[in-house]
């Protein structure tokens, strides 16, 4: 009887911890792919803003 109580201690901590790595993991990389997709479009604001300045330049000078 204690041994099938130990097993299923270790069992069920075993299973938590597995929960708590995937949950770590799963949450490290959704704050990298957030982190990324902030960047890009950051790059592309810039972008639009640049082509944009360029297209008002052209307009003021013709």
């Amino acid at each position: 009887m204690q041994d099938t109580v130990a097993v299923a201690l270790i069992t069920a901590l075993s299973t938590s911890a597995a929960v708590a790595v995937t949950g770590m993991v799963g949450a490290f990389s959704t704050r990298r792919q957030r982190a990324h997709q902030l960047t890009l479009s950051r790059q592309e604001n810039v972008e639009r803003r640049a082509t944009r300045r360029g297209e008002l330049r052209r307009e003021a000078c013709c």
